[in-house]
């Protein structure tokens, strides 16, 4: 049997968060809801999984190398989307 290590609770804990915001992105979309833009929802959303993960006894401590593997990908990509 696998053993559970951190890098598993980080992509998946990085899957829930992509998740959850497309989910909450349709949800702005659809129903043209324009109280917050969904790069704030984004941040919220982020923020609350980081705040989780640091209450919960330090689950995870932050690499630097899988930031740069995972999440700042999507970032540049989705910031080039948006600008053509």
């Amino acid at each position: 049997m696998q053993e559970i290590t951190s890098e598993n609770w980080f992509i998946f804990f990085v899957l829930i968060l992509i998740l959850v915001y497309i989910i909450f992105q349709a949800v702005i979309e659809k129903y043209h809801i324009h109280i917050i833009h969904e790069t704030g929802l984004g941040i919220m959303i982020g923020f609350l999984i980081g705040w989780g993960l640091y209450e919960a006894g330090g689950i995870y401590d932050f690499d630097g190398e899988q930031f740069f593997n995972f999440i700042l990908p999507p970032i540049i990509f989705s910031g080039k989307k948006h600008n053509l």
